[in-house]
């Protein structure tokens, strides 16, 4: 079952542009070294993209109709291009043969994938409750922790291991809003981030950030499969409150912020690669400390920003929207049907 489409929510597009600009400096502190940049990016790791999953799902639920094909093609086509891109460069960049191997998703596509799965499966949740679907999923999530083959491959360790958030959005009830957004709510959302703020200052040393990929086997954690399970339970535990409490902080009209999330695709996809040659290198040995993740976070913003506006978004439909190449081409319904779209198809959500 389908929700009928509301007029857009400015609300949902401010708080998929907030976690878009953490998803873009979690990316530019991966490459950094020091505590401060280890601290700061477990503790955007705790909840980033479970928020992030989470407003997936509720955004699935507004489609209008299920085609598996359309699911398929909108979000394969640009998985194939800029998977190609990042080969191409890591090939050229570390002068490596050439290879694309397809099970294998590079960087940071394995999203691609993952949302392509969750939304062909979607309507088989649609006709279950909240209380049944979402302990489901996190039972298959669980499961999935003890299955030592279900890991990078295909990004079926992310498919299950963050299906419930996915499932959560897709199921949420609009009127619950209306308690999660009053103002007790947002205090204690604001309070349990920085509870886990404190949590990961004291205890960062020595925990590492794949710890919370949702993506890596237990055996290549070098966990028991009943340790695989208990580890997932513990991610899911701290993910699960915290995430909601991401998008409660940041579900309200806030400045700049509405026009990154409605370009998050464009966003998503072109600051990785933007950030080729830093992923691939790292950042240099002074740039470190507390300062430079302020720096890192004013920049990510900046980058966020620019990439989202509409001549950026515009330029690069080509690349991101094989509806942009039938409607030039004719073999769309209409000719000429997808001009001037480019930014409202640009939303990763």
């Amino acid at each position: 079952m389908t929700v009928a489409r509301r007029a857009r929510d400015l609300r949902l597009d401010s708080a998929t542009g907030a976690l878009m600009c953490l998803v873009v400096l979690g990316h530019v502190l991966a490459s950094m070294d020091g505590a401060a940049s280890h601290a700061a990016l477990l503790w955007i790791y705790l909840f980033h993209m479970p928020a992030f999953v989470f407003l997936s799902g509720y955004a699935t639920r507004y489609v209008t109709a299920w085609s598996p094909v359309k699911i398929v093609t909108r979000l394969l086509f640009p998985y194939l291009v800029f998977a190609l891109i990042q080969r191409l460069f890591d090939a050229w960049w570390n002068s490596t043969p050439f290879e694309f191997p397809f099970a294998s998703a590079p960087w940071t596509l394995w999203y691609l994938i993952a949302l392509m799965a969750w939304r062909l499966v979607a309507p088989l949740f649609q006709r279950m409750s909240f209380a049944v679907a979402v302990p489901a999923c996190v039972a298959l999530s669980l499961a999935g922790a003890g299955v030592s083959w279900l890991g990078q491959g295909f990004s079926l360790g992310r498919i299950v291991g963050m299906l419930p958030f996915f499932v959560a959005g897709l199921l949420w009830r609009d009127q619950w809003w209306e308690w999660a957004l009053s103002r007790w709510a947002r205090v204690a959302a604001a309070a349990a981030l920085c509870v886990g703020a404190i949590v990961v200052l004291l205890t960062h040393a020595g925990v590492p950030v794949s710890d919370f990929y949702y993506s890596l086997s237990h055996g290549t954690m070098g966990l028991t499969a009943g340790e695989g399970i208990a580890h997932r339970a513990m991610v899911l535990a701290i993910g699960a409150p915290l995430a909601l409490a991401a998008v409660i902080l940041t579900m309200r009209v806030l400045p700049v912020l509405p026009s990154i999330g409605v370009a998050s695709l464009t966003v998503y996809l072109l600051h990785t690669v933007v950030l080729l040659v830093w992923h691939e290198e790292g950042a240099p040995a002074w740039f470190a400390g507390w300062w430079a993740v302020l720096v890192a976070a004013a920049a990510s913003f900046g980058l966020a920003w620019v990439l989202s506006r509409r001549p950026v978004v515009a330029a690069t439909a080509p690349l991101m929207d094989l509806r942009w190449w039938q409607a030039r081409l004719g073999k769309g319904k209409g000719k000429g049907k997808g001009k001037g779209k480019g930014r409202r198809n640009a939303r990763a959500a």
